[in-house]
C-alpha cells in the first residue's frame, strides 16, 4: 500500500496514491471547514470524536467518504502525543496492517494532523464507503428477524469465525461492541463482519484466555438488549468450536464470560442511578449515619428534622 506525503494549509496528510481526484483536489483542501458545511452530514458524535459523510462524483457514480474528526487536543492531550503518533494515524496503520493479515476491516485513504512545533492540536481520517453495510446493532434491529433458523445459524459461526480471527491474529478491540461492528450484505444474503473504529485496537504477538474473556465480555454485554440468552450461548459454542479450545478452557471462558458480563451490568445499573438521582427534580439523596434513602425535595423542612430523630432512636 504506497502513499505520498502532502501539506495543506498546515495540515500534513498520507495520501493513498490511488485515491480519487476527489479526495485530493476537493475534500480534503477543504479540512476542517468541512465539518460546518451542509455537505457533510454526521453519522456519530461522542465528543470530542464526529464522523461523518461527504458525497462525491467517480467515474460518473455517486460515492460516499467517511471523515473522522478526532476533535481539538487541548492541555494534557498535547503533551501526550508529543513522542507519539496521531489517533488518526495509528488508525489507518492498524487498519492497513489488518488487511494484509485477511481481516476485513475500513479502507483508510488519507490521514492528516496539524501540529505545533511537536504538540498535536488536530488530526483526520478518510476512509471509504463499505456499501450495503450497516452497525450490527441496526441490522439485529432491521434485518435478523426476517431470517430463518438456518441463516441465523450460519450468520452466527460468520461471526465467532471473524471474532476468532481476530483473536488468532492477536488482535484485542478495547472498546468492543456492536456499533463498532460493520454487517456487510452480499446479493446472495451472505453476510461478512467488519471491524471498524480502530482507535482502541492493539495487537499482540499472541493473547491469553484473560485477554479473551475480556474481550467477549464487551460484545456479551453489548447484546444483553438486543439478543437472548440462548443466541449468545450459541455464538459462545460457535466460537469454542471453531478455536479448538481445550475442555478446562472452555469452562473457565464460559464462567469468566458470566461473571464479568453480571459485574459490569451492576456497574452500569449503579451508575445511571446515580445520574438519574442527581439529574432528577423531585428526590433529593438523605445520607446520616446509618440512615440512607431519598426524600422529596418539595416536602417541609420537618421532614428532615423527622429523619435526623429516626436516626437517633436508631442510635
Amino acid at each position: 500500500m504506497e502513499y505520498y506525503i502532502r501539506k495543506i494549509d498546515g495540515i500534513s496528510w498520507m495520501i493513498k496514491s490511488d485515491a480519487p481526484e476527489a479526495v485530493t483536489d476537493h475534500i480534503i483542501p477543504s479540512i476542517p471547514e468541512i465539518f460546518h458545511s451542509d455537505s457533510f452530514h454526521t453519522v456519530r458524535k461522542y465528543p470530542p470524536r464526529t464522523t461523518g459523510w461527504v458525497a462525491y462524483q467517480h467515474n460518473g457514480k455517486d460515492e460516499r467518504l467517511f471523515i473522522k474528526d478526532f476533535g481539538k487536543f487541548q492541555g494534557f492531550k498535547r503533551f501526550f502525543f508529543l513522542w507519539k503518533i496521531s489517533p488518526a494515524e495509528k488508525e489507518g496503520r492498524v487498519a492497513n496492517f489488518l488487511t494484509l493479515r485477511g481481516i476485513n476491516v475500513v479502507s483508510p485513504l488519507a490521514w492528516g494532523e496539524k501540529r505545533s512545533g511537536r504538540m498535536l492540536k488536530a488530526c483526520y481520517l478518510i476512509t471509504k464507503e463499505i456499501k450495503d453495510s450497516m452497525v450490527l446493532s441496526n441490522y439485529l434491529d432491521n434485518e435478523w428477524q426476517k431470517k430463518d433458523i438456518e441463516t441465523k445459524s450460519k450468520e452466527i459461526k460468520s461471526l465467532a469465525y471473524f471474532m476468532w480471527r481476530l483473536h488468532q491474529n492477536g488482535v484485542i478491540q478495547r472498546d468492543l461492541h456492536m456499533d463498532n461492528l460493520l454487517i456487510k450484505v452480499y446479493k446472495n444474503n451472505r453476510v461478512q463482519p467488519i471491524l471498524f473504529d480502530l482507535h482502541k485496537v492493539k495487537i499482540k504477538n499472541k493473547i491469553n484466555s484473560g485477554e479473551i474473556i475480556d474481550n467477549l465480555t464487551l460484545l456479551n454485554f453489548s447484546s444483553l438488549h438486543k439478543l437472548g440468552r440462548n443466541i449468545r450461548y450459541r455464538f459462545l459454542h460457535e466460537y469454542i468450536k471453531v478455536s479448538q479450545t481445550r475442555l478446562p478452557e472452555i469452562k473457565t471462558i464460559i464462567k469468566g464470560i458470566n461473571k464479568k458480563t453480571g459485574r459490569r451490568l451492576f456497574s452500569f445499573f449503579k451508575k445511571r442511578q446515580k445520574r438519574c438521582i442527581k439529574e432528577n427534580k423531585y428526590f433529593a439523596r438523605y445520607h446520616k449515619g446509618h440512615l440512607k434513602g431519598f426524600y422529596l425535595r418539595s416536602g417541609s423542612l420537618d421532614l428532615i428534622e423527622i429523619l435526623d430523630q429516626i436516626e437517633k432512636v436508631a442510635e
